[in-house]
């Protein structure tokens, strides 16, 4: 919950790349994997990236399974990336902000688990492989 709206973050577990989906609804949830799906591809556009390696990605995704992670690295870092989300989203709004501009912001900020990289660079690199 960020200023009383419902957010929705996905963080890629290898290379940190996350995303935040602001003031979701009831309908969002219950079309979960496709705003998964729509946001992942609109973020890693503004990124940059080859609409070819974005389709590539989002294919792989076509089944969604909800788990618990055990890793205490990824939670921390999806701690990290939620308040840098809170500060970001503060000045505008949850619901007036450019999502795209702040998920490339917290995407760009160094990570202690990934040795300082971001995972911005993380995600292009996997893309590219």
């Amino acid at each position: 919950m960020v200023q009383r709206r419902k957010c929705l973050i996905f963080c890629h577990s290898t290379t940190l790349y996350c995303f935040v989906v602001p003031a979701v609804t009831k309908k969002d949830f219950l079309g979960f994997i496709d705003v998964f799906q729509q946001n992942l591809t609109l973020n890693l556009r503004y990124e940059g990236i080859e609409p070819s390696s974005i389709n590539k990605l989002v294919e792989n995704y076509q089944k969604v399974i909800f788990s618990r992670t055990t890793s205490r690295s990824i939670l921390g870092s999806m701690n990290d990336y939620s308040r840098m989300f809170k500060y970001y989203a503060e000045s505008e709004g949850v619901v007036n902000c450019n999502i795209f501009a702040i998920n490339k912001k917290m995407n760009s900020s160094p990570m202690s688990a990934l040795k300082y990289s971001n995972g911005s660079r993380e995600m292009k690199q996997l893309l590219i492989v």
